[in-house]
């Protein structure tokens, strides 16, 4: 089976052959840096169990809608550097694992949906410092408070780009006047205004910024269907892919990169940050100065894609990194920060066994009751558990349990009887800063302890005995002095016979 597809860079060209969204076991597909157009592929016969997918740096167009919402085992989405178009669809709620999304460069408009300002899964990744929504470069229509969540989540919200409003079209014979409100733009700003159709064909465009209207020569039918959109070029330069007129350009010189600092939940385990670094044919990038080496076990390093490897010591802290940007014969130098260990701690787990049953004797029980230990956070935490409910009337011995074998020790008190319930959990040393977890779910266990007289075989003989004589106890007493005379007896017998020979 055909779990990772990676074409990216061949150069193709053309749509999107829907084939490969329908590979059966297909976990990730790669088909970035091409010259692939058209629209995502819907209405599959049978979605792949895609979980990441990334498609950028090509020419693909049209509206997302629903089309991501084929695929809900998506954790990770690159659109960056496209052409689609129009409002994002309000279905993420439809992908519960997402993890990241990105579709900066793009035309998308419109407000920010509820179901992407309200996912759990974007959140949680954004808090332990992904960049989990990049909407960057898109002439987006955003409020205060979808500035302020869309820059907590990742988007650099300096990049957006200022969109047009109360656009109104006017039919005098053959002519389309087209009208629409200026955004203020910061002094220096340049850029276009693209009016387009709903499909997205460049009807007709112009670079003053201060204009507010323009008049086409175009069929009466496309009045109602027409478009315009402010392509933007901040100062630094946008690095994403602009139109003007039928042709291409791309701002490379110099290209303008900040190093975003990253931060490692857990002190162990290896830490990949995709799409780190800026991998543009005329960018390098390469890390210098660490202030601290000794978080590490790994050091820090840039991989070709882009993405940013390190695996921790052991060590819990925060180390400063240098970075050298070099773009168009441009150097520029950076400080980025790591920190490892700093985001909550993790509940560990364990698997309780069944209810226990013993006897009144007081006897000591050991039994291997709980398995599958696990601290959370890959085994680096010492553990416990912790037994509550006591019952000093029950137990003789309390129960207690080890680590990490799982077994229970425990002993009732001769002659008690009846059941108890208490209650176990595993806890470790992680702590519970920054809203951390150092205990598991708290597991009942119920303990049963039963009198061996009450057991079948002792009460059938308990139903031999008199009540009133006592002479069903004298007797079994009496059967069993015999049983254990016997040999004796015949012993003695033999003695009688040999004697009886001899004389």
């Amino acid at each position: 089976a055909l779990y990772d597809l990676d074409l990216s860079g061949n150069a193709f060209s053309g749509s999107i052959d829907p084939s490969y969204f329908e590979l059966p076991a297909l976990w990730r597909l790669s088909l970035r840096d091409n010259s692939l157009s058209g629209q995502l592929p819907e209405n599959l016969a049978a979605a792949a169990p895609l979980v990441s997918l990334d498609l950028a740096d090509n020419r693909l167009s049209g509206r997302l809608e629903s089309r991501l919402a084929q695929f809900r085992d998506l954790s990770d989405v690159n659109l960056n550097r496209n052409r689609f178009r129009g409002p994002l669809p309000d279905t993420f709620q439809d992908l519960p694992h997402l993890r990241r999304f990105s579709a900066s460069g793009n035309r998308i408009t419109g407000s920010v949906p509820a179901s992407l300002a309200t996912h759990t899964e974007l959140a949680a990744s954004a808090a332990v410092g992904n960049v989990a929504v990049d909407l960057a470069w898109n002439p987006l229509s955003v409020d205060d408070e979808s500035l302020e969540w869309l820059a907590s989540l990742g988007t650099d919200t300096d990049t957006l780009v200022l969109p047009v409003s109360d656009v109104q079209t006017q039919v005098d014979a053959a002519e389309l006047t087209v009208t629409w409100t200026v955004s203020e733009m910061p002094t220096g700003t340049t850029g276009h205004y693209r009016i387009e159709t709903e499909d997205g064909t460049l009807l007709a465009e112009t670079d003053d910024l201060t204009a507010n209207s323009i008049t086409l020569t175009t069929p009466d039918g496309l009045r109602d269907s027409v478009s315009v959109i402010s392509v933007v070029l901040p100062h630094e330069g946008n690095p994403n892919v602009v139109e003007s007129g039928s042709e291409n350009t791309e701002v490379t010189s110099p290209i303008s990169w900040v190093p975003q600092s990253v931060s490692h939940p857990v002190n162990h385990g290896e830490f990949i940050q995709p799409e780190w670094a800026v991998t543009d044919i005329n960018a390098t990038t390469r890390l210098t100065d660490i202030s601290d080496a000794s978080l590490f076990a790994q050091e820090p390093s840039i991989a070709a894609d882009g993405s940013l490897h390190f695996t921790p010591s052991g060590r819990v802290g925060t180390t400063e990194i240098g970075v050298e940007f070099t773009s168009a014969s441009v150097t520029q130098t950076h400080q980025f920060s790591i920190s490892i260990g700093v985001a909550a701690n993790r509940a560990p787990s364990f698997v309780p066994g069944d209810a226990l049953e013993t006897d009144t004797l007081g006897t000591l029980q050991i039994v291997e009751w709980a398995s599958e230990l696990d601290d959370g956070d890959g085994g680096s935490q010492s553990m416990r558990f912790v037994i509550d409910q006591p019952h000093a009337d029950f137990f003789a011995y309390e129960p207690e349990v080890s680590v990490p074998s799982g077994t229970l020790r425990y002993r009732v008190k001769p002659g008690v009887s009846g059941s108890v319930e208490i209650g176990v959990q595993l806890v470790d040393n992680g702590g519970t800063e920054n809203g951390g977890v150092d205990s598991s779910q708290r597991h009942s266990l119920t303990i049963t302890a039963t009198d061996p007289s009450q057991t079948s075989a002792a009460a059938g003989l308990a139903s031999d005995t008199s009540a009133e004589t006592g002479g069903g106890a004298l007797g079994l007493i009496t059967v069993l002095w015999l049983l254990i005379q016997l040999p004796r007896f015949r012993g003695d017998q033999k003695s009688v016979v040999r004697r009886r020979f001899v004389a």
